[in-house]
This record gives C-alpha cells, structure tokens and sequence, in this order.
C-alpha cells in the first residue's frame, strides 16, 4: 500500500504557505484590497449571505453531521464527524497563530472556518451526487464570505486546504483501519 502522508502533508504546507503570504507580503493587503471593492449594495443579495453564512456555522453543521452518521452508520460513523472537529481545532488554531485581520476589521481571518467545514462535507461524501451539490453549496459559501467582505480569498483557499488535507486523512484512517 502506498503511502498518503504527502496528501496530507502538502495541503498542509500549503497552508501554512499562505498564511505565511498573506500575513507577511504585499499579497494578504492586495487581497483585502480586491474583496472590499466589490460593491456591497443590494440589501436582498446581503441577506441571502448572511442566511447561507448563518447555515454553515459549526454549532449548526457539527450536530446535524455527527446526528447523519451517527444513525447511518453507528459508531463507525463517528470517524468523519471527529475529524471534522479537528479541523475546527486545527482552523481555531491557525487563527489565533497568524492573527490576520478580516477585510471588515475583525480579529482571526486566516484560514476561513467556513470553507473548511464545507468543502471537508463536500470531500467526504461518498455519493456522487451528494459531492457535487455539496461542492456548489461550498462555492457558494465562499462566494457569500467574499461579498460580506469577512474573509479574503487567500483565506477561502487556506480552508479549502485544509478540507483536502483532513479529508485525506479520512481516507488514510479508513484505509488502515479496513486492510
């Protein structure tokens, strides 16, 4: 059996990499730049935000997710839902580490939790169909923290990092405990 730990360890350098740019180059200011010019009109658009914003809060999508697998699995189904509460711990973590400011102002911008939480959903489905409509749902959350002007796109791609990275390390996990 091959390894996986490079899927793992990539993602995760990556991450790193981008914290690292944005927290210490030109490119984190020329992203802040770039998100807060886009115009935030349209009082309707906002809400539809604010409401898919709302939706994938980790108090909301932790325990319905742990609920799903939970039935439909048992205990084997609390290995996806662990992980992905590591990579809440892991995306706390990184916040409080580089400490890099929304474009809003706001405190801990970098990596977005959001993008993680749904891009990780997203990566883990075992149905096709799930997948894709989980993907679009992660790209319009993305798009959503854009037009509030909470996160930039650097930090957008530093979660969606980290969801490959932790999604792999499902993968490696279920591999090891099958064979």
């Amino acid at each position: 059996m091959r390894s996986r730990a490079w899927r793992i360890v990539l993602p995760l350098s990556l991450v790193l990499l981008l914290g690292i740019l944005e927290k210490f180059t030109w490119l984190g200011t020329a992203d802040v730049h770039l998100v807060l010019s886009i115009p935030q009109d349209g009082k309707y658009l906002r809400y539809a935000m604010l409401s898919i914003t709302y939706a994938t809060q980790a108090y909301v999508v932790f325990p319905v997710y742990l609920l799903l697998n939970a039935v439909d699995r048992g205990r084997r189904g609390l290995l996806k839902p662990l992980i992905l509460l590591v990579t809440e711990a892991g995306v706390l973590a990184m916040k409080f580490a580089f400490a890099i400011p929304r474009p809003i102002g706001d405190p801990w911008g970098y990596p977005s939790g959001h993008s993680a939480r749904t891009f990780y959903l997203a990566l883990v489905s075992e149905k096709r169909r799930w997948r894709w409509a989980l993907t679009a749902v992660a790209v319009l959350v993305c798009l959503s923290r854009v037009l509030l002007a909470a996160h930039t796109i650097i930090d957008l791609a530093g979660g969606a990092l980290l969801a490959v990275a932790s999604s792999e390390a499902v993968k490696w996990l279920e591999s090891s405990r099958s064979s």
